[in-house]
Order: C-alpha cells, then structure tokens, then sequence
C-alpha cells in the first residue's frame, strides 16, 4: 500500500517550478550562452534568461507564448 504524506502549508501550482528555476542557470545557461553566444550588455538579459523565462512559462501549463513574439 502506498504511504501518504500530509502537508498543512500552502499549496502552489508552481511549487515545483522553483527548483528547476533554481538548477537551470547552472546546468543549462552555460550551454545555452556557449552556443549561442553572448547578447550586448545593451539588451539586458542574455539567451539564457530568456530560455529559462520561456521555459518557465511551458513548464508551469503555459500553452502559447508565440503572442510575445508575433504582430497582432
């Protein structure tokens, strides 16, 4: 029979986003920024950012975000 653990503190949909949020710099932003190569200083946030931002959006039920990057 399978052991049940009870948890009385507050419950998120994105509880288990933070770990990932949490690792992804450290294991994948190196990858990312080596492939791509590094943005300006000007833009602000590097191909890193972005794809973990992105990623984010998809892991925590996000199903569309192309209307960030297309005209209306």
């Amino acid at each position: 029979m399978a052991k049940v653990n009870l948890k009385f503190g507050k419950i998120t949909p994105f509880g288990g986003i933070f770990p990932v949020r949490r690792l992804f710099p450290r294991y994948m932003g190196p990858v990312i920024d080596n492939v791509l190569g590094l943005r300006c200083t000007s833009f602000g946030y590097q191909y890193s950012e972005i794809f973990g931002s992105l990623s984010s959006v998809y892991l925590c039920g996000g199903d569309s975000y192309h209307h960030y990057f297309c005209e209306t």
